[in-house]
């Protein structure tokens, strides 16, 4: 489990799951140790490794195989919280995890890439997918059950589960409606822009008609209100306005129409370096209302969401703005720029959880936010950041799990990434263990407080002429001294001591100096008394072990002297064995096992110490 780097705002973490986008020597460092520290047998390996495992050096792999051979487009959990459907290539393929074995659990490959899908059951076994050769796939536990052929490129799909009727926006201005239940498509929804029946909308009037707006070119996100089942369609114009349409499926008409700060939202996204940039004719893909030689921009819908109040809509538009409303008034009480200039690819209301009840109620709620860059979890009434996550590769589609503070992320890279954020909910219930390990990852992380502080007692604090600061914010009281910022002590010291560089500068000369003087060649001289090359420290032990081996030397050569007229007995054999064995026994200054004693400096004898008195009185 990797702690990300990439949060922001609150200062919220952020743990890895799935997806080793980003590594820290600290985590595997820790798991190291945990898994030195316990050494679990073979049969508490086996227990385990249900638990995900390990997934790589410091990683912690929630879900085994939770990656497509290339891109995953889209992802969602079932409505039974034990599930997640993913679809992805290449080749194109639907795969299906089983969240309480943290496993890979069935997997089909399609004749096509998947452009949206939704669950119509409350598990896994019935889909609906809309694909990228303009076909509607029906599947079931066994295998596709049902396909047809749509009239035009989708874009969006829904459900809508009273009527049996499968929404598809694509292509045009009309929402194609297939009746599951009939098993043939009825009437199409015909979006009609500023037409005739304009009502609600925000900044223009019911009477003003169709003059002065544009026609609907596409449809790219449908939302159903979970709570009265309103439907809301977000479009493109031809003008470059697009609108958010709302419908009765009872009636089959337009209850209203809500209009867009079309100016607000370009204003503020014209400091893009994407908007501003010119695009290139021909390669560069213009919406409706855009100018590819001059680089202006469009507004349209991208994205939509609706609260379970069934009163608050979320709109994801293509400038890169999240705008908040009311379904009550026209205008909205939140907009929220994501930053980039790029389009919004999901919004999402966060249901937050025990954990994060008090934060969330500090900012009236939470949504999540997400285009192909970054990822934003901020509040709805301040728009205060929350989290801010920046993944490596380029993003697809978001999901946040139910009243938890787990989130994947489909994204343009072979694995599918995963993000637990315990400040907006527990952990889920299939991987509880979840909050106890990064409680003990935050048990075990060092804390360094003063990282950028240089520590100075009150003797070193005079010499800096700093006691006037003792009292104040700029001093940090700490057992026999203070805490000081590394840049004011690094400035007080240079003013404190203006020569000091000077003389630094003089002692590394002159140090170099004694080096060359040291190196030349001397002819080679008898000097008596003098020490053995190599003795820096300690030069009275030397000076004294020197002298106790010229002595014994001399000693020596007496005595092989004197008894040169004596007799060879046995006592003279031992004599001689005895001078035989002080020859051969190496002196203090010769001996390898204490070179460091005369060398280093770490073993200097303190002749001025206690001890050295104690143990040397004739001193």
């Amino acid at each position: 489990m990797v702690v990300s780097l990439a949060s922001s705002g609150a200062g919220a973490k952020i743990y890895i799951v799935n997806g080793a986008g980003n590594k820290n020597k600290s985590a595997s460092a820790w798991l190291d140790a945990k898994l030195a520290a316990v050494q679990p047998s073979r049969k508490q390996r086996r227990k385990q490794g249900g638990k995900g495992g390990t997934g790589g050096e410091g990683d912690i792999t929630l879900i085994q195989d939770f990656d497509f051979p290339e891109a995953s487009n889209k992802i969602k959990s079932t409505r039974d919280g034990k599930h997640v459907i993913a679809t992805g290539t290449y080749k194109p393929r639907i795969k299906v995890y089983d969240l309480e074995e943290l496993s890979l659990k069935t997997e089909r490959v399609t004749d096509s890439e998947n452009v949206d899908f939704c669950i119509l059951s409350s598990d896994w076994t019935k889909t609906l997918h809309l694909q990228s050769d303009r076909s509607l796939e029906l599947h079931t536990q066994a295998a596709a059950h049902y396909r047809v052929r749509m009239p035009r490129h989708g874009r969006a799909l829904a459900y809508h589960f009273p009527s049996c009727d499968a929404l598809v926006g694509g292509q045009g201005s009309e929402v194609w409606r297939m009746n599951l239940e009939a098993g043939r498509f009825m009437k199409p929804y015909v979006l009609q822009g500023g037409g005739e029946g304009d009502g609600g909308q925000a900044g223009g009037s019911a009477s003003s008609g169709g003059d002065g707006y544009g026609v609907v070119t596409g449809v790219n996100a449908i939302d159903i209100n979970p709570a009265h089942q309103l439907l809301s369609f977000g479009t493109e114009t031809s003008d470059g306005q697009g609108t958010v349409e709302m419908w009765d499926p009872r009636s089959r008409s337009r209850a209203a129409i809500l209009r867009l700060p079309y100016a607000a939202l370009l204003a503020a996204s014209g400091s893009s370096a994407a908007l501003l940039q010119p695009g290139l004719p021909g390669v560069d893909l213009a919406l409706p209302g855009e100018d590819i030689a001059t680089g202006r921009r469009g507004v349209a819908v991208t994205s939509l969401a609706s609260k379970n109040d069934g009163l608050n809509l979320a709109v994801g538009t293509s400038t890169g703005h999240v705008l908040l409303f009311d379904l009550r008034a026209n205008r909205p009480y939140t907009t929220k720029d994501q930053g980039y200039g790029i389009p919004i690819k999901k919004v999402e209301w966060i249901n937050a959880g025990a954990a994060s009840s008090g934060e969330a109620e500090q900012e009236g709620g939470l949504v999540a936010s997400a285009d192909e860059r970054v990822v934003k979890i901020w509040g709805r009434e301040t728009g205060t950041n929350l989290v801010s996550i920046n993944p490596p590769m380029q993003i697809n589609d978001m999901h946040v799990y139910p009243d938890t503070g787990l989130l994947f992320l489909a994204n343009e890279t072979s694995p599918m990434s995963g993000y637990y954020i315990p400040q907006l909910g527990p952990a889920p219930k299939w991987c509880r263990f979840l909050d106890n390990m990064t409680e003990e990852m935050e048990e075990g992380q060092e804390v360094l407080m003063y990282d950028d502080y240089k520590f100075v007692d009150r003797q070193e604090l005079d010499s800096l002429n700093l006691t006037h600061l003792i009292g104040t914010d700029s001093l940090k009281p700490y057992m026999h001294g203070f805490f000081l910022d590394l840049r004011l002590y690094t400035k007080a010291r240079a003013i404190a001591n203006p020569f000091a560089y000077a003389e630094h500068r003089e002692r590394l000369i002159r140090d170099r100096l004694e080096k060359e003087q040291e190196s030349r060649i001397r002819g080679a001289k008898a000097v008596a008394g003098k020490l053995p090359e190599g003795v820096k420290v300690n030069k009275n032990l030397a000076k004294k072990a020197r002298d106790a081996e010229e002595k014994s030397i001399k000693r020596l050569a007496r005595e092989e002297g004197g008894e040169d007229g004596e007799g060879e007995g046995e006592g003279g054999e031992r004599r001689k064995r005895k001078r035989k064995a002080q020859a051969e026994t190496p002196s203090l200054l010769k001996d390898d096992r204490f070179g460091a004693l005369f060398t280093n400096p770490d073993y200097e004898i303190d002749e001025h110490s206690r001890e050295f008195a104690l143990l040397n009185p004739s001193t």
